[in-house]
């Protein structure tokens, strides 16, 4: 099981994070992209839109790049293990954000001089003295300070290139930086035996995305649900309680289990237990067992840990998913007084699934059209 901390401080990732999501539209302040917000005549918004000055991705990936490594030098942190890959990484999770991710070598040795003249034209196009306001702003939140003109340098003023102690050529800065440093960091990975890399470029691709796409969307952050720990135990006492006087055989296994498993829970230590299995025949309650646990579980990192996780319930076949999600879902009707568990607390995604979310407000349900892949939810089958 991969531990973020083990590689990297998690307020350094916080706060590359949060550089990521406030510098990764900087493209868009440009006079090109005002004026094609601007413009009321659908034909000329269309002219405008054709214009290669409107592609903000890699100007706004450069401009993210050097933001994060100046964070990272500033930390004293731009070339230790880990984090010297945190700046190309950032790169290319904006330059990607409206796309897919791709080989990143790809990314960082396609430059020509069409490309350039573009970048310069943009460059000039924006207003550096209103950006740095705006940044500096933005920037005190996590006490870094950064002059955005420097930026402009990188993208417009050539540097002399020399080769053996003579000047061979002029070349852009931010070419050379990528080009050479970064594109030598990234054919380094070979040798690296880790996924580090490619779980870290996942998250924040992910995060970015998420943010971009409820942002775009104006919806309303979904609020969070206290599940009781003890939903699960509440239920079986309900639920079983004139089998329980019957004294079945197979529900006194289940209960046993059942106890064995959820007491085990006190001896965990975090920090190193992070991989359960569950071996015990078909019928003798794995659903509500695993449930219970996962439920208990997720209270005890919430104490312990200072953050509420959320519940993946990852399996196969459609039936399968269909079954326990009925299972869960009267256990939490159960728990909230007969009411069904709306789709922030409980939701059942998969290819055939009503592309639905419920929200519950003053006891009414509102109905959204919005994709299940991108809204939060407590727990997810």
């Amino acid at each position: 099981m991969l531990n973020i901390d083990e590689y990297v401080d998690f307020n350094v990732l916080r706060d590359i994070s949060y550089l990521i999501g406030i510098t990764h539209d900087l493209g868009k302040s440009t006079s090109y992209f005002q004026d094609y917000l601007q413009e009321q005549d659908e034909i000329k918004k269309l002219e405008l839109k054709n214009r290669p000055e409107m592609h903000h991705g890699f100007i706004s990936a450069l401009f993210t790049y050097y933001i994060t490594k100046q964070y990272l030098t500033e930390k004293s942190l731009v070339n230790e293990k880990y984090y010297q890959y945190l700046p190309i990484i950032s790169f290319l999770v904006v330059k990607k954000h409206h796309g897919n991710l791709t080989n990143i070598l790809d990314e960082v040795i396609d430059f020509d001089r069409n490309n350039e003249e573009i970048f310069s034209r943009q460059i000039k196009a924006i207003n550096f003295k209103e950006i740095n306001h705006i940044y500096q702003n933005l920037f005190s939140k996590i006490n870094f300070k950064y002059d955005c003109s420097l930026f402009r340098k990188n993208i417009l003023e050539p540097r002399a290139v020399y080769i053996y102690n003579k000047l061979d050529r002029y070349e852009k800065k931010y070419v050379r930086d990528l080009s050479y440093q970064e594109k030598k960091l990234i054919i380094d990975l070979d040798e690296e035996d880790t996924l580090f890399y490619y779980f870290i470029t996942l998250l924040l691709y992910s995060l970015l995305l998420d943010a971009d796409k409820i942002d775009a969307a104006d919806l309303k952050e979904v609020g969070r649900i206290d599940i009781d720990k003890d939903a699960v135990d509440k239920y079986i006492e309900l639920k079983f309680k004139k089998i329980k006087k019957e004294e079945h055989k197979i529900n006194s296994i289940r209960n046993a289990i059942y106890q064995e498993v959820t007491t085990t829970l006190d001896d965990l230590d975090l920090d190193k237990d992070r991989l359960f299995s569950l071996n015990v025949p078909t019928g003798t309650g794995k659903t509500l067992t695993s449930l219970s646990f996962a439920l208990k579980l997720r209270k005890k990192i919430e104490s312990e840990k200072g953050y509420k996780p959320r519940i993946i319930y990852s399996l196969p076949y459609l039936s399968i998913i269909d079954q326990n999600f009925a299972v869960f879902e009267d256990v939490f009707k159960s728990s909230l007084n007969g009411k069904h568990p709306s789709s922030n607390l409980l939701l059942k995604h998969h290819h055939l699934s009503d592309v639905t979310y419920t929200t519950t407000d003053f006891g009414r349900e509102d109905f959204e059209n919005i994709s299940p892949k991108d809204i939060s939810k407590d727990i997810f089958l």
